[in-house]
């Protein structure tokens, strides 16, 4: 079975870890580990909210760590409507 290249579009959507402020969450005296202080991350479009933090980028069981499905980021794309 040969690759599979699938055309995805990425857009900038607002961080979820800071909420687009730029900030790290635990401490606002530096910039946010996900974002990089940007207050935004490129997401593959369509994007949507992630289902396992339901976009709100903290993680269910260790609510001190970012989302492990979203990466902290708030957004996830599935790419099952585009096969």
């Amino acid at each position: 079975m040969g690759n599979v290249y699938i055309n995805i579009n990425y857009s900038p959507e607002t961080c979820g870890w800071c909420r687009g402020t730029g900030n790290d969450r635990s401490t606002h005296e530096r910039p946010c580990r996900i974002c990089e202080g940007l207050g935004s991350v490129l997401v593959a479009q369509p994007a949507n909210s992630c289902a396992w933090c339901d976009g709100n980028s903290v993680d269910r069981i260790d609510t001190d760590k970012p989302c492990r499905s979203c990466d902290g980021t708030g957004w996830a794309h599935s790419l099952a409507n585009e096969m």
